[in-house]
């Protein structure tokens, strides 16, 4: 039995967030807020959680005729140090993101110092979005947007599993559950022209 599984392949009995609908939820808001040239940092051990995510960043792009750019995904290592160098590599480009949905807290953690190293601040200048709702994500300064895992329900869920497992009655095996955006501020509408890169002098 997993919770929240990040292994490679499946798994025979587990609870796990709906990935897929919850990072085009998220892609989603980023959109209707204005932006056009949003990046993706993922995670670069290839878990299956990082592949689906970025499939429903790339379905959000898809559904509202944004091209895809594959200068605009960077991969990290689920960590704020891999989040902090991924995101310097998106502040390189001639042409800035104006927004970056990140594959985790921790990783967006990162973003948002490398975001401020390079002299820009967020969200006025660059937007970042997490995923998981992390017990910091509310306390850090700007407070971090980002999609909530139900933990309490997957628990739940887990047990439930269990009990019909061992009671050898019949029931699903692989649950997925929803996530829940919960916007604070590190979300917001992006500047009216996109910010060059390196060249813009800081």
């Amino acid at each position: 039995m997993l919770i929240n599984n990040y292994r490679f392949g499946d798994c025979a009995y587990s609870v796990d967030i709906d990935n897929v609908p919850a990072s085009l939820k998220a892609t989603r808001y980023l959109i209707e807020l204005g932006h056009r040239r949003i990046a993706y940092l993922g995670d670069r051990f290839g878990f299956n959680s990082d592949t689906e995510r970025f499939s429903g960043y790339r379905q959000a792009l898809a559904g509202a005729d944004i091209p895809f750019l594959p200068e605009l995904v960077v991969h990290g290592d689920g960590t704020p140090p891999g989040g902090e160098a991924a995101v310097r590599q998106l502040m390189q480009l001639s042409e800035l993101p104006t927004a970056v949905f990140c594959y985790d807290d921790m990783s967006a953690l990162g973003a948002l110092r490398g975001i401020r190293a390079s002299g820009l601040h967020v969200p006025e200048d660059v937007s970042v979005i997490g995923f998981d709702d992390l017990l910091i994500a509310s306390y850090i300064e700007p407070a971090l947007t980002t999609i909530r895992q139900p933990k309490e329900q997957m628990g739940r869920l887990a047990t439930e599993i269990v009990l019909k497992f061992l009671g050898r009655t019949d029931g699903e095996s692989n649950v997925k559950v929803a996530g829940e955006l919960i916007i604070r501020n590190s979300t917001a509408a992006p500047r009216r022209k996109a910010i060059p890169g390196p060249s813009r002098g800081v």
